[in-house]
């Protein structure tokens, strides 16, 4: 009794170089079960654009995988064989197509594969699928376009405040000004008076006395002139910062969460640990831990940067 299986072993799976070969294994061993005269015949495909057929798996192995060359698919075609057709599709997902006259045969051959690519080839998939990645990214851009548009408002707000504070302080400035020099103006012309007094009849004595007297008026009157002149609003000074602040620290928190999204949730988690694509699958995961690790320290820091900045500003 005939059969057909068409399957997707899964959707996204790690090859590295023994569980190729055990593919292999598995592959000639069943095909030739149900025709002896069966092979496996491998087609690769690269980034670079070259297609190439082999019988041996070892030239597969072979491949250097660099970012020129890197592996795009490898299929596995049965031949020499009209009693047994398969096809073993090693793309972005894992596919199986088999058709044979031996049903036993080929759901057992189907069995070995699928318990092959489940033990050894799945991958760590995330939790978080394309349309989460893609309503995280969504989400991101949102927030900083709002935060964009607040940070606009808020600055036209302080400049407001910030405008409005100097046009008090230029007011209040100049009335304190203007008082100061009438009050001046009329201590002097008393001053004035009781000199010319003292030339006519006062003695040396009254003139040192009044000239101590005045000495300690004017400082006097200099400290309550200092104590009442309006004082510059400091918190002018910064007004308008905020605003740039806040849509600096969003841009960067966009384009961090941006990075953080293609570093740690890709669209898929296929790869070719063959060559040099173990290289790049390692430093890929250590990449991938760092951004982890920078991301919980960057929290911290904040958290106590801001507890520590509120206990001495605050104070």
């Amino acid at each position: 009794m005939s059969a057909q299986i068409e399957e997707t072993l899964l959707e996204r799976y790690r090859l590295d170089t023994e569980t190729l070969r055990d593919l292999d294994a598995i592959l000639h061993q069943r095909c030739q079960e149900i025709d002896p005269a069966a092979d496996i015949e491998y087609h690769l495909r690269r980034r670079d654009g070259l297609l190439y057929k082999t019988l041996d798996v070892e030239e597969v192995l072979r491949e250097r995988n660099g970012l020129e060359t890197r592996i795009d698919s490898v299929t596995a075609n049965s031949t020499g064989s009209n009693r047994v057709q398969l096809t073993l599709g090693l793309g972005q997902s894992l596919t199986l197509s088999l058709q044979s006259e031996d049903r036993a045969k080929a759901v057992l051959t189907a069995s070995d594969l699928r318990a092959l690519a489940r033990e050894r080839m799945k991958a760590s998939v995330s939790p978080f699928k394309a349309r989460h990645r893609r309503i995280a990214a969504f989400a991101a851009l949102a927030f900083f376009i709002g935060s964009f548009i607040y940070s606009v408002w808020a600055t036209d707000v302080q400049a407001d405040e910030y405008n409005a504070a100097v046009s008090r302080y230029d007011s209040e400035y100049e009335a304190w000004r203007e008082g100061r020099s009438e009050r001046n103006q009329e201590d002097a012309e008393t001053f004035r008076a009781q000199v010319d007094e003292l030339i006519t009849s006062g003695t040396t004595d009254d003139r040192l006395n009044l000239l101590l007297e005045r000495w300690a008026l004017d400082l006097e009157q200099l400290a309550e002139d200092n104590r009442a002149a309006p004082e510059y609003p400091d918190e002018a000074e910064s007004a308008g910062l905020s605003g740039y602040v806040t849509l600096g620290g969003t841009l960067l928190a966009y384009a961090l969460t941006l990075a953080a999204l293609n570093l740690t949730w890709p669209t898929h988690h296929t790869a070719f640990l063959i060559g040099d694509g173990l290289t790049r699958d390692t430093r890929w995961r250590r990449n991938r831990e760092r951004l982890v690790w920078g991301v919980i320290v960057a929290l911290v820091l904040g958290v106590v940067s801001s507890v520590i900045a509120s206990a001495v500003f605050g104070a």
